[in-house]
């Protein structure tokens, strides 16, 4: 994912440690959700950005909500995935 083509929305979503934003492929115009988790400790975010990562090799379960891209940003690590416009768990 070329995070540079993304077109950052509203804020949707709020939790405990980071929000989702709606986010527009600039070039194929498709709606993503942009997740930004915010972990102050440096060793944990580590290992959750691993972790994270490592979802992206189950990327073409079609149960699953597709994961685009993960990447480090000032700190925090943002995830780009498939918006679902389904509503709130």
């Amino acid at each position: 994912l070329d995070w540079s083509q993304l077109e950052m929305g509203p804020i949707i979503g709020r939790g405990a440690s980071g929000y989702v934003r709606r986010a527009t492929h600039i070039l194929t115009r498709e709606l993503l959700a942009v997740k930004k988790i915010t972990i102050s400790d440096e060793a944990k975010r580590k290992a959750t950005f691993q972790e994270v990562t490592t979802l992206l090799t189950f990327a073409s379960e079609p149960t699953l909500v597709r994961c685009d891209g993960v990447r480090y940003s000032e700190g925090d690590i943002d995830i780009a995935m498939e918006f679902m416009d389904c509503g709130s768990l």
